[in-house]
């Protein structure tokens, strides 16, 4: 009688495994690591972890199956390595190619990227599964993946450790206002500053989107504000030019540590966080208020009041920035526009995330006069910055295309802007000090900014048309509080996103 053995082929599963067949799994560290490092301080580093837990079991899964249908290790490992390179570098790849035409085809279209992808792919599988003694080449791709997410490591403990230097700098740099609070005893008006992201100036709205934005500076100027027809930014990039507005100086005389070494420009946001003109008003019995964007490094919670948004209801999973970014860079990207992601349950991607932060930031405007004593409120509304998700009545709308989203997005906060101001000046008492403010323009017209002024008890007739975010508050605290700071001469800067310190000058012709 022949004794029966049933096949147990899990005991053999992981025969012949060796250290060097694990480079799937150490691979699939590096796609968010990497991210995390080129985008450093754009987002928090917390925000990786998602991502890296989603990679870590996306290539145990694919390792699992390729592993059983390949019962040899050597061509298992290097074909899941194939696959995850592909399905974690495609979005990359796509935004590679997606401007590329050869024959007048557009050969980053999805319809014929992701064909030959998939052929490619099955052709070097074929070469994988006939190729023998493949030792050394698992040898070689485990050592460069450990030699990729050691990098990105690095990279990323090299920028935390400038960052905390730069943050030591910024705290170094505190504006001396010891004696403010005994030296000043007149009114102490709310203050409103309120950025409104990449606004740009009325002309470069009509010659450049054909946009008449007059109806909306008809209404603020009713409301008895002043526009600076000529407005210029003093750099065409958030973090440099809230660093420059809310310190009232030039970058080069605030942190030359920053522009000598040539750290990143998110390392401006300690001289955000921690600015000159908090630091004053602060000193003289102030309220910080500041409320969350969808912005990481915009954001400073640790103000006297953060006003934070309402949950999305239902919502167990809130995309942030990064992760979308993240998603985008895979596979996933292939099926970018069919919204699969709004309708998995529970969970709400970055763009309804970011409608209703500032939905929920307008809402609670109206709750900010309600709070005792003198308040210094900044408000950074990213509208109508990109993602451009606005109808011009407020309803979810999301498109990539400029000409229709920037506009919607523009048309969308003058709506709702207007009413809140309303009620800021009406509520008040004593009258307020408002400023609305774009803090860099769009595009080709980043040097360009709409700048409003609300400033009663006649302060508004110091006011002039090229005045420039720089001589904001120097303006504010000269006329209302008693100091003599004095004004900057106006200047623009440019800049290049690869070389941000190699400033230009900005032409303007604006002769209104």
């Amino acid at each position: 009688m022949t004794n029966f053995r049933p096949h147990r082929p899990q005991k053999h599963f992981f025969k012949s495994f060796k250290f060097c067949h694990i480079h799937p799994i150490i691979f699939s560290l590096y796609p968010a690591l990497g991210l995390l490092a080129s985008n450093f301080g754009h987002t928090a580093i917390f925000d990786v972890i998602r991502p890296l837990a989603f990679s870590f079991l996306i290539s145990i899964f694919i390792f699992f199956i390729v592993r059983l249908i390949i019962p040899n290790w050597n061509k298992a490992a290097i074909i899941t390595t194939l696959l995850l390179v592909i399905f974690f570098g495609f979005g990359h790849l796509y935004d590679t190619l997606k401007t590329t035409t050869i024959l007048n085809i557009s050969i980053g279209r999805i319809r014929y990227l992701l064909p030959t992808i998939f052929v490619f792919t099955a052709i070097l599988i074929i070469v994988i599964l006939k190729s023998r003694r493949l030792n050394y080449s698992n040898l070689f791709i485990t050592f460069s993946s450990i030699v990729l997410v050691v990098y990105s490591l690095s990279h990323i403990t090299k920028l935390k450790l400038s960052e905390d230097h730069v943050r030591k700098l910024a705290d170094q740099s505190q504006f001396d206002t010891e004696n403010t609070n005994e030296v000043f005893n007149g009114v102490k008006r709310d203050i409103y500053y309120i950025i409104l992201d990449a606004y740009t100036r009325d002309d470069h709205l009509l010659s450049e989107f054909q946009f008449d934005n007059s109806e909306f500076l008809s209404e603020l100027e009713d409301l008895g504000f002043y526009i600076a027809r000529c407005s210029q930014p003093n750099y065409p990039s958030t973090a440099l030019a809230m660093a420059s507005t809310l310190n009232f100086e030039y970058l080069d005389s605030l942190a030359p540590d920053i522009i000598n070494n040539n750290y990143s420009w998110v390392n401006f946001k300690p001289y955000i966080d921690n600015n000159r003109t908090t630091q004053f008003f602060q000193n003289l019995g102030y309220t910080y208020i500041t409320a969350q964007t969808s912005f990481d490094w915009i954001n400073n919670p640790n103000s006297d009041i953060y006003l934070r948004r309402y949950t999305i209801g239902g919502a167990i999973i809130e995309l942030t920035a990064f992760e979308t970014m993240f998603l985008n860079s895979t596979i996933f990207r292939s099926v970018k526009g069919i919204d699969f992601l709004p309708n998995i349950k529970n969970v709400a991607t970055y763009e309804e995330s970011h409608y209703e932060t500032i939905l929920s930031t307008l809402d609670k405007m109206d709750k900010i006069i309600a709070i005792s004593g003198p308040k210094f409120s900044y408000i950074h509304i990213a509208v109508p910055h990109r993602p451009y998700i606005f109808t011009p009545e407020g309803d979810f709308f999301i498109t990539e295309d400029p000409s229709v989203g920037y506009i919607n997005n523009i048309q969308f906060i003058n709506n709702q802007i207007i009413p809140v101001l309303k009620d800021l000046i009406s509520k008040s008492e004593p009258a307020p000090i408002i400023i609305v403010q774009g803090d860099h323009g769009h595009g080709s017209s980043s040097n360009f900014i709409l700048n409003a002024y609300y400033l009663p008890n006649g302060m508004d007739t110091t006011l002039y048309s090229t005045i420039s975010p720089v001589n904001t508050f120097r303006l504010l605290m000269d006329n209302y509080f008693g100091t003599s700071l004095g004004l900057l001469d106006d200047i623009s800067y440019t800049w290049k996103y690869g070389d941000v310190y190699k400033f230009g000058i900005a032409a303007d012709d604006c002769h209104r």
